[in-house]
């Protein structure tokens, strides 16, 4: 019975630990390293024994994202990403201040997130679309942001997605993010997702929401990087709701050529040699002729399977069955420059990274240049950021000799979308 009574009281102590705690709430500061220092958030709620600590480093765009966290006594252990470590704070009065010698966090108690986040699903085409709208908690109605997506990001649980929503809606902009058709919560075949069928479900969403009272119905944006601008352009030639591109690493060729220069650039960068590239490149056009065509399944199926031991083989995509390629035969011929970017009436702000190997700068700028001229568009602004590459990051997790690098959104690329928001009176704080 002893023995009975000591587990139980533990038990009730650990129950304890997750309903309350001395740390919960909302802590901003910085996280402090060899004389530099980055912004950092925690919101903290051992109530909720999933995700009881989440991070946020403003700097990165990095938003309430779920870490490793424990409590003893007055002490908070967390464990941070990006090869920051585990670290260990001291609350003292309405501080928290770390216990770490080599790098510094020094919190205090802050407010919430000045937005509310609601559920959002609207059907369409025999699937349900889940997601999430951030509205702002002061004034209104606010512009809306629907972000759309990149092709490796289709759901609300990446970071690099969902933490743009913060961001914005910081800057008193309502935005929707949502799980990508066949992703997440939504339902649906993630196959079925061409860019048609992607601008088709984007624009129901701004038909769902674009009369709501706390939505400004003239100032609609679409923003994304990467694949969301190839499904931009369909849907601002669709919808005439949409006022605004807010664009990065945008493609301005055609899909099937889009990846013939990724390849090539990417292996270029890496330093493969020249007959390393062009059995790649021998590849990707055995790979595309089966897209174009519908030929010659079993001689690619083959080589894909040899790939596998090629050095090169990481470039490329190796398919298993004719299924796998189902997406890319019905999505490879819908974007075509010539059509998309000639009709582009709206104003857009496109930004490229000058290391970007996927979508060159040196190409793709002077093509989007010269196919909004021929169309005689003028109101569109477009920047390179040096230093950065496709998703404009500085400095992220480690280099090559192992050193730690500080993880950043290049400060320019955010200087650039606040002077364009001012310029078009859609930024409200």
């Amino acid at each position: 019975m002893k023995k009975i009574l000591i587990l139980w009281t533990l038990f009730l102590g650990i129950q304890g630990s997750f309903c309350q705690s001395s740390f919960d709430g909302h802590w901003t500061g910085f996280i402090e390293y060899k004389n530099s220092s980055w912004p950092m958030k925690l919101q903290v709620n051992f109530g909720n024994r999933e995700n009881p600590v989440l991070l946020s480093l403003p700097s990165l765009i990095y938003a309430q994202e779920p870490i490793k966290a424990s409590q003893l006594k007055d002490t908070l252990l967390i464990e941070l990403p990006f090869g920051l470590g585990k670290h260990s704070l001291l609350r003292v009065d309405d501080k928290l201040k770390s216990l770490n010698i080599n790098i510094s966090v020094l919190l205090e108690e802050d407010s919430p997130p000045p937005y509310n986040i609601q559920d959002i699903e609207w059907n369409i085409d025999h699937a349900v679309l889940k997601g999430k709208i951030y509205v702002p908690s002061q004034g209104g109605p606010f512009p809306l942001m629907i972000r759309l997506h990149g092709s490796a990001t289709g759901t609300i649980r990446s970071w690099e997605y969902r933490s743009w929503a913060d961001y914005f809606a910081r800057k008193g902009i309502a935005v929707i993010i949502y799980d990508r058709r066949g992703e997440g919560q939504s339902s649906g075949h993630i196959s079925d997702a061409s860019f048609d069928q992607l601008a088709n479900d984007a624009i129901a969403l701004i038909n769902k929401v674009k009369s709501e009272s706390f939505i400004d119905s003239d100032k609609i944006i679409l923003g994304g990087g990467s694949q969301a601008c190839y499904v931009s352009f369909i849907i601002q030639e669709e919808n005439k709701d949409v006022d605004f591109l807010m664009l990065s690493s945008c493609s301005s060729v055609e899909v099937i050529e889009q990846e013939y220069l990724a390849l090539r650039t990417r292996m270029i960068r890496d330093g493969r040699s020249m007959d390393e590239i062009q059995e790649a490149l021998a590849y990707q056009q055995l790979y595309f002729y089966y897209i174009r065509t519908g030929r010659n399944w079993k001689v690619l199926a083959t080589e894909a399977k040899a790939a596998e031991e090629k050095t090169w083989g990481k470039y490329i995509d190796m398919p298993r069955t004719e299924e796998d390629l189902k997406w890319w035969r019905a999505t490879f011929d819908q974007f075509l420059p010539e059509k998309h970017l000639t009709k582009v009436k709206i104003p857009g702000l496109y930004i490229y990274g000058e290391e970007d190997p996927i979508t060159p700068p040196q190409v793709m700028m002077p093509m989007l240049k010269y196919y909004f001229k021929q169309s005689g568009f003028t109101d569109y602004e477009i920047y390179q950021i040096p230093d950065v590459g496709h998703n404009q990051e500085l400095n992220i997790g480690y280099d090559q000799w192992g050193r730690l690098q500080w993880p950043e959104k290049h400060p320019e690329m955010l200087h650039l979308i606040g002077k364009w928001f001012e310029r078009h009176g859609i930024q409200n704080n």
